[in-house]
């Protein structure tokens, strides 16, 4: 134990319990949350690739999804327009929105996503990402 690091008294440990089943609960809660929102939620670093899903994507499972480019998730032709608003969002600190389009299963279905800086001591240090199929929308 570093000096930094007193032990603790037998006051501290019913505050020092509660705090660790407060931060078990919380993560309890966020996983059920983010395995129960709708929409997809993704997390991309500053090279546009993936840290966090909450589900996989277009067939593609969960855990193969992390990693990889958020290009590997749109047709071709959509790569410089995307790009584009991933750097604007970036450059300026500010949200942005788009529609893509993807063959899913042979059907074409719609998506709105809107995009976010992950901010941390002033500097976007990644992009949130919500993904909501608008098909019916478009319709």
């Amino acid at each position: 134990m570093s000096a930094s690091q007193e032990p603790l008294s037998a006051l501290d440990l019913p505050a020092a319990v509660s705090g660790l089943i407060a931060t078990d609960a919380s993560e309890g809660m966020l996983r059920a949350l983010f395995d129960s929102v709708p929409d997809r939620l993704l997390l991309l670093d500053l090279d546009l690739r993936i840290r966090f899903a909450n589900r996989g994507i277009f067939g593609t499972s969960h855990d193969k999804v992390i990693g990889r480019a958020i290009f590997d998730f749109l047709p071709e032709g959509e790569h410089e327009r995307v790009g584009e608003v991933y750097r604007q969002s970036i450059a300026t600190g500010g949200p942005k929105v788009y529609e893509s389009r993807q063959a899913v299963h042979g059907e074409t279905r719609w998506f709105e996503n809107r995009v976010g800086p992950v901010v941390q001591a002033g500097r976007t240090i990644a992009l949130a990402v919500a993904c909501s199929e608008i098909t019916a929308r478009r319709r």
